[in-house]
């Protein structure tokens, strides 16, 4: 059985999942003390989302050795908005303070977004209004980084499906910006959100494409988010013209994509960003699109469940900006000298404790200050079926993300082993396995029989212990355990 602990302490924050929009909505595993009750496999876990993936915690990569807190081991912090420092029209608590320790501490800063519709006079006046202090020059939107990438190849004319940032930024960068109902033919059509999009300006930026147009959008996301629902985004307003002409964009500058990222680095004056949002899609992808490491705070759309099923994971994760000026976790895979240390959280933990060292080449853990503070196993049986076992996270460090990471590490290292599903059962964590997106299955007796016949399942699990499992999304499974659910 695993006492994980309570990843998040309380933080089950509203927001609203909120598709293009970095708004707020953690469901943080609060204080079901995560703790896989898995019998007697305390096994080991390999860090597995891929340890070699770019936003992983890969400890080590030019980050100064002894650092106090996150932050210094970086030079740059390339901060999302909305959802990070704000959420709509409301500054989110700590955030103005935060990115003033950043500049005390002399890191180098960008606020880095997808909206192309503001100018970075706008953005900055706008978090300058929330208490964030914001130069001009420090806003990288997908407006601004659309036009250093089109006047790097030498400028040129531009049809433009969009909004006052987009074409300020393209006429600033040298760009020509035709106007009309048919110019006849142009460079390029550029495309960007736009609330004030005609039918006509859609059918000339098709025809202008199948004229020979190089077709670029500011950004892919498809929707907007607004009080009421949400709005067409960007992408949305390119699929039109995709649909129309038969042919994808040429290019797309913005998040998750690299063009927006590396402006943003260049522009910021920095060499070692991290890159931190509150979108997996979006934020986190696009760090690890480029190799950066990434935080991603609970304050905004993304949820601790989100992270089981993303395509990338950040290499931090916290409840808000305050992480920066802490201790960082780094979860990482499990060695030989960690055996002793993980025993003894599990017997901490009045959790069973043989063969941890057995187990751990399948086994993650969790690091701060050269401490091992919280570990996972896993254990593989079939060839398909994984059992999530042995999670503990020390007590001073429950609340602080650390088992939601594992948890999202070990189904990653699950699916990379060849799993096609994940199961675990607790006797004290069970909110926390609701919010990380696992479903009930049963009791303890619903488990599949390989798992139901360890011996720390079968001999310390009580018959009330509550049974999880966890597909990916859509996933159609044919096949099930014998004796199983």
């Amino acid at each position: 059985m695993d006492a994980l602990g309570t990843d998040q302490p309380g933080t089950d924050q509203p927001g609203t999942d909120q598709p293009g929009t970095d708004q707020p909505g953690t469901d943080e595993p609060g204080t079901d003390q995560p703790g896989t009750d898995q019998p007697g496999t305390d096994q080991p876990g390999t860090d597995q989302s891929g340890t070699d993936r770019p936003g992983t915690d890969r400890p080590g990569t030019d980050r100064p050795a002894g650092s106090d807190a996150l932050v210094d081991r970086y030079d740059a912090v390339l901060l999302d908005l909305d959802g990070v420092l704000y959420r709509a029209t409301e500054p989110i608590e700590g955030a103005a303070d935060a990115v003033a320790e950043l500049r005390r501490r002399g890191v180098h800063l960008a606020f880095v977004t997808n909206n192309s519709s503001r100018t970075p006079e706008k953005v900055a006046e706008k978090l300058r209004d929330m208490g964030v202090e914001a130069g001009v020059e420090e806003v990288v939107s997908s407006a601004v980084a659309t036009a250093d990438v089109l006047a790097a190849r030498g400028g040129g004319t531009a049809y433009v499906i969009g909004e006052t940032g987009i074409r300020e930024a393209l006429r600033e960068a040298g760009l020509t910006v035709l106007d009309g109902d048919d110019p006849g033919e142009a460079d390029y059509v550029v495309v960007g959100v736009d609330s004030d999009v005609t039918y006509a300006r859609l059918r000339t930026a098709a025809l202008l494409v199948q004229r020979g147009a190089t077709l670029v959008a500011t950004n892919a996301d498809p929707s907007y988010p607004a009080p009421e629902g949400v709005w067409p985004g960007a992408g949305a307003l390119l699929a039109v013209i995709t649909t129309t002409t038969g042919r994808e964009a040429d290019d797309i500058v913005g998040k998750p994509r690299a063009p927006l990222m590396h402006s943003a680095l260049e522009r910021s004056g920095g060499s070692r960003p991290l890159v931190v949002g509150d979108r997996l899609d979006t934020d986190i992808s696009g760090a690890a699109t480029v190799g950066w490491d990434s935080l991603l705070v609970f304050t905004g759309v993304s949820r601790p469940a989100d992270l089981v099923a993303a395509a990338d994971l950040p290499t931090y994760a916290a409840s808000s900006l305050a992480a920066l000026f802490e201790p960082p976790v780094d979860i990482r895979p499990a060695e030989a000298d960690d055996a002793a240390a993980i025993a003894a959280m599990l017997d901490e933990a009045s959790l069973q404790a043989n063969g941890v060292i057995d187990r751990i080449g399948e086994t993650l853990v969790a690091e701060r200050n050269r401490r091992v503070v919280g570990s996972a196993s896993l254990e593989l049986f079939d060839g398909w079926i994984a059992h999530l076992r042995s999670l503990v996270v020390a007590p001073d460090l429950r609340g602080l993300q650390v088992g939601t990471l594992l948890v999202a590490r070990t189904v990653r290292l699950a699916l990379d082993r060849g799993a096609s599903e994940v199961d675990a059962v607790t006797e004290t964590a069970a909110g926390f396995f609701d919010r990380m997106g696992f479903e009930r299955i049963g009791t303890r007796d619903a488990l599949p029989a390989p798992i139901l016949s360890t011996p720390m399942v079968a001999l310390t699990c009580s018959e009330s212990s509550v049974a999880f499992r966890w597909r990916p999304p859509g996933a159609l499974v044919a096949r099930e355990a014998p004796g199983g659910a």
